[in-house]
Order: structure tokens, then C-alpha cells, then sequence
């Protein structure tokens, strides 16, 4: 996954996609693979903050 710079303590930041869109793109595929567009959520390892990048 991605890792980005926390914008709040400028810790590190693993991104990662929720059970639930992963959900809803294997139900509803093949027009659920557009739902993999969406930026995935960021969560600090550091202080928590969870982010969009």
C-alpha cells in the first residue's frame, strides 16, 4: 500500500480500502470496479488521524 507523510504529526500513514468497498465491488461487478476509484482512507501510525490524501 501506499504510505504518506500525516499531515497533522508528520508520522507515517498506511493506506488502505474498507471490508465494505471491497464488498460491494465483488457483488456488484463489473460495475463495481469503478468504485476502486475512490482515494482510500489514511491512518496515521503515529497519532491515529485518519485522512484522504
Amino acid at each position: 500500500m501506499a504510505q504518506l507523510s500525516c499531515p497533522k504529526c508528520a508520522g507515517i500513514s498506511n493506506g488502505k480500502r474498507g471490508f465494505w468497498l471491497w464488498f460491494f465491488v465483488i457483488i456488484l461487478f463489473p460495475i463495481g470496479l469503478v468504485l476502486l476509484l475512490l482515494k482510500p482512507k489514511y491512518t496515521c501510525s503515529k497519532c491515529g488521524f485518519m485522512f484522504k490524501q
